[in-house]
């Protein structure tokens, strides 16, 4: 005769616990981090047709600071975007630049923070001649980053920064991303510098533009610890043990 075996840790007893354990553990701060840095050179400038008369252009350049495309913050999440730019000087010529910098932080220890921001900059060249032909040569030099720091479990939380260069002719000239996540790479950097040439004909106008575009979402959360996965284990075996128990008994 078999002797019934008592089963005296319940399942509601191994769920409060695993619940216990969870409520315990501090929570998972996240962290998230997206910047650029963009310098644009104005090399060389040459007049193709009178090689030795000065230039007649007008030279302007503009960026649009920091503009919002999304934030939302809860608890104590918080977002802090900086900013700096340099714009080319009045009567710019070969050598002078321009230059942007754009980043945004974000941060959650007890929340969230979800935020999108964006910049746009232009770079216009415009013949005033309306005979004289000219060659011009500009160097983009950039950098682009994204970071994030988290709970691995969490693949909500990510980091991205974009950035597009093209002209007003519609021509994507430079595609650039970076995207980190919890998951996958916590950090993710990105940097390059091209050249382009403009040949710009009598009473001809032409612009380049840039974007960059930065977003991230840091979201606190709650590590589970190996002991909650370890009760969680049991608490899932228990039907499997109480119906082999009754089998046996049966028998």
């Amino acid at each position: 005769m078999h002797t019934p075996i008592k089963i005296i840790t319940t399942h509601s007893a191994l769920l409060s616990t695993f619940l216990t354990l969870i409520a315990v553990q501090p929570l998972f701060a996240s962290t998230f981090t997206g910047s650029s840095d963009l310098n644009i050179t104005i090399n060389s400038i040459s007049n193709q047709t009178n090689p030795t008369q000065s230039t007649n252009l007008n030279i302007t350049s503009d960026f649009n600071g920091i503009n919002e495309d999304g934030l939302f913050t809860e608890g104590d999440g918080s977002v802090t975007p900086t900013y700096s730019q340099i714009l080319l000087p009045n009567s710019a010529q070969a050598q002078d630049s321009m230059s942007q910098g754009f980043s945004i932080n974000g941060a959650a220890s007890d929340g969230s923070a979800d935020a999108s921001y964006y910049s746009n900059g232009t770079l216009t060249f415009e013949n005033l001649s309306l005979t004289e032909t000219y060659l011009i040569e500009i160097q983009l030099d950039y950098s682009i980053f994204a970071s994030i720091t988290g709970n691995e479990n969490n693949p909500a939380e990510i980091s991205e920064t974009s950035l597009l260069f093209s002209d007003d002719l519609g021509s994507e000239l430079i595609y650039d991303f970076v995207s980190a996540s919890v998951f996958d790479s916590f950090n993710s950097q990105q940097q390059d510098s091209q050249i382009f040439s403009l040949t710009l004909n009598p009473s001809q106008a032409f612009t380049y533009e840039s974007q960059v575009y930065i977003s991230g979402n840091a979201l606190s959360s709650v590590p589970i610890p190996t002991t909650a996965w370890l009760f969680l284990s049991g608490l899932m075996a228990i039907p499997g043990l109480k119906k082999k128990t009754e089998t046996s008994l049966r028998t």
